[in-house]
This record gives structure tokens, C-alpha cells and sequence, in this order.
């Protein structure tokens, strides 16, 4: 317990940190209603079923998988390893 609460005073005191956490929660907060309509854009604007539901999730994840890979490589960051 006493290793988290070292943690946020850490993270309290660096504002670099705590802009991008509060960035991360704004972001969040507004896409994840948009993702948790993707049935009904499926269904209403695709005319379509389970498949192309399939399908838009199967682009949200992969498109997701990609940019968790291309923070870790460091490519995004201008870092060489």
C-alpha cells in the first residue's frame, strides 16, 4: 500500500505526468460511448448482422494492437534502440 501511495505523490508531482493521464481519462470518457454503439451503426447504417458487427470489432482491436506495438517499439517517439 505504502508503494501506490509513493506512486501518486510521484505522479502528482510531475505535471508532464498528470497531463497525460488527464488527456488518457477525456479521451476515454468520449470514445467509449462511441464504441459501445457499434452494434447499431452495424445493424442500421450497414444493413448488415453479427458478420459486419464481426467485422468492425475485429478493426477496432486490430487497429488497436497496432498502435499499442508501435508505442512499445519506440517508433513514435523518435527513440532508436
Amino acid at each position: 500500500m505504502e508503494d501506490m501511495r509513493a506512486g501518486f505523490r510521484y505522479l502528482f508531482a510531475w505535471k508532464g505526468g498528470m497531463m497525460m493521464i488527464g488527456v488518457a481519462v477525456v479521451v476515454k470518457f468520449f470514445l467509449n460511448p462511441a464504441f459501445s454503439l457499434l452494434p447499431i451503426l452495424a445493424v442500421k447504417h450497414f444493413h448488415g448482422g453479427a458478420l459486419e458487427m464481426g467485422w468492425l470489432d475485429a478493426a477496432r482491436v486490430s487497429a488497436r494492437w497496432r498502435a499499442e506495438c508501435y508505442c512499445r517499439c519506440g517508433a513514435g517517439s523518435g527513440v532508436r534502440s
